[in-house]
């Protein structure tokens, strides 16, 4: 099976007769599989029409020949390999916010609003990540006297204190139990997000405390993602 765009072909594997054979008797013998099915069809068109809607409404800004040269890029065989790799983000991840990051990050096609790099990075990042995460990282950026350590590094560290989460509360995020809070600030590190605290074991005052890191990154992130939002329609 082919498929025509733009004047370049795609060629899809075939599926074997035994795979085909045995999804058949999988949706005659399973319940609720065609639903399943169906919603598996409706989550990944839904992902892919966010990326494309955001994806227009970036591109919208273009002046002519910068959208010569985008349309110069998208046609290319590299230009089809990456956007193919941003697809594959994209399809991994149920964040409407993310999806549209994706989509100005693929759009900024010189590399002027952010660097390369940072788009590899971004694009392993925002993978599968949730509205939830993104909307606890962002919140904890309108906070402006987060509990700070006064180490000199390099760069600071801050502290997720119960204070601190009562105040989230007032800017949008929701009530969680305290054990959700560690996971969402381990994951939002593991993604780079946020930073690791770099002094290890450090004792951070009694009581429910978790440390990190706010770097040249995280800005990078909080740029994109409220950019993101503008071009969520």
């Amino acid at each position: 099976m082919s498929i025509e765009d733009n004047g370049a072909s795609i060629v899809l594997p075939k599926l074997s007769d035994e795979l085909i054979d045995d999804m058949d008797e999988i949706l005659k013998i399973t319940p609720y599989a065609k639903t399943v099915l169906d919603i598996f069809k409706w989550a990944k068109k839904k992902r892919i029409v966010v990326f494309l809607k955001s994806l227009s409404s970036a591109t919208g800004e273009f002046d002519e020949k910068s959208r010569e040269r985008f349309n110069n890029i998208i046609s290319s065989e590299e230009g089809a390999e990456l956007l193919s790799e941003y697809v594959d983000s994209v399809l991994k991840t149920s964040s409407i916010t993310a999806n549209a990051a994706l989509a100005v990050l693929y759009a900024d096609c010189d590399n002027k609003m952010f660097s390369k790099e940072f788009k590899t990075v971004a694009c392993y990042g925002l993978s599968g990540i949730t509205d939830e995460l993104i909307e606890l990282f962002l919140a904890l950026f309108t906070l402006h006297d987060l509990p700070t350590s006064k180490e000199e590094g390099p760069y600071p560290i801050h502290f997720l204190r119960k204070d601190v989460i009562d105040k989230l509360r007032t800017v949008g995020v929701k009530a969680m139990e305290d054990s959700t809070y560690i996971v969402y600030i381990e994951d939002l590190i593991r993604r780079r997000l946020l930073y690791p605290d770099y002094i290890q074991g450090r004792i951070a005052g009694e009581g429910f405390s978790i440390p990190f890191g706010v770097g040249s990154g995280s800005m990078e992130y909080n740029k994109l993602l409220r950019k993101a939002k503008q071009h969520m329609t």
